[in-house]
């Protein structure tokens, strides 16, 4: 992610919500040189967890991406932490309290598979819109 702003408030909140995926320029650029060690090996304190698949990104038109996007601005303007998290990290969701699919058309069995045993071991589950209506070659 290429950050340019000039805001101040704008600087604090790309730190604080794009860990370590943060380009700069600037004094925000200087700020990550040489306080850098404040931001490695560091861990979240995130209890909710929200899904981007892959296939729905993909195969989808903006809904999918509207949909998540807005459900996060609104984790934002609660002070709700939360992870962003891909296809592969849904083999572990054990730190999460809360996973979120905010019409995540497109999953496959394993993810299904996955998101059903998280479940059945206690974790929490919002899913919005058209979650999982597809597969991930988007057939219904």
């Amino acid at each position: 992610m290429l950050f340019t702003g000039s805001d101040r408030l704008g600087d604090c909140e790309a730190l604080a919500f794009n860990r370590h995926c943060v380009v700069a320029h600037g004094q925000i650029a200087h700020y990550l040189h040489h306080n850098f060690e404040y931001f490695k090996e560091t861990e979240t304190i995130a209890d909710v967890a929200i899904l981007r698949s892959y296939a729905s990104i993909a195969h989808s038109t903006g809904e999918t991406r509207y949909s998540t996007i807005l459900f996060e601005q609104t984790l934002i303007q609660r002070q709700i932490p939360f992870d962003i998290i891909f296809n592969n990290q849904l083999k572990d969701l054990s730190k999460y309290s809360v996973l979120v699919l905010a019409d995540q058309e497109s999953l496959s069995d394993e993810q299904t598979s996955l998101i059903r045993d998280y479940v059945n071991r206690g974790g929490g589950l919002v899913a919005t819109g058209n979650t999982s209506l597809f597969t991930e070659w988007r057939r219904q």
